[in-house]
């Protein structure tokens, strides 16, 4: 039984579907990190189109895509509220928020975010993922101020020279930022 289990999740993992099957009960699984997989690649399959339909409308989309932003998470949110704590987690509907957030900055021409701002989501970031070994809440406000953080930190690296993107320009910091996802997402198969 159990083979047959880890078949289905191996499945799912392949087809970007593990996200899905992780909002359902069952056993525990070494593949359980491809959730995050199939939440980033549904996006991608689905975002683009979206976005090209929606940049031919013109100039007024930054308001639009605002609201229409808001209103989605707001939806998801409490959608996850009568789903429970599996679905704010490890499923797209739990995530809306964070990747809609991201494709509104995409949109918009020349986002700035002051170095006071982006050096305190930094450190609310670090504090985060020091103190928060697991979220068993279905309570979204926690993940939202942590999308909002590095929501905050991406766009003011990416648009400005400051003592903030320096520091996260170091070599060590570099390293580890390319090796991190590779190894939260294969670090289950390998010990388990």
């Amino acid at each position: 039984r159990a083979v047959d289990g880890v078949s289905f999740d191996i499945a799912a993992g392949a087809t970007y579907l593990w996200d899905v099957r992780a909002g359902f009960p069952g056993h525990p699984s070494p593949l359980s990190t491809f959730w995050s997989l199939g939440v980033e690649e549904q996006f991608y399959l689905g975002a683009p189109w979206v976005l090209r339909r929606a940049l031919r409308r013109g100039r007024a989309l930054p308001r639009r895509a605002l609201v229409a932003t808001a209103l989605a998470a707001a939806a998801c949110a409490g959608w996850t509220l009568l789903l429970g704590p599996r679905w704010v987690v490890h499923t797209p509907i739990g995530h809306t928020f964070e990747l809609l957030l991201g494709a509104y900055l995409a949109t918009l021409r020349a986002p700035r975010v002051r170095t006071v701002v982006a050096a305190l989501s930094l450190g609310a970031l670090v504090a985060a993922a020091v103190t928060v070994h697991e979220v068993r809440t279905t309570f979204y406000g926690p993940l939202f101020a942590i999308a909002l953080g590095a929501a905050l930190l991406v766009v003011h690296v990416a648009t400005q020279d400051s003592i903030v993107t320096r520091a996260l320009s170091l070599r060590p910091l570099v390293a580890i930022g390319k090796r991190s996802y590779g190894a939260y997402l294969y670090h289950l198969p390998i010990v388990w």
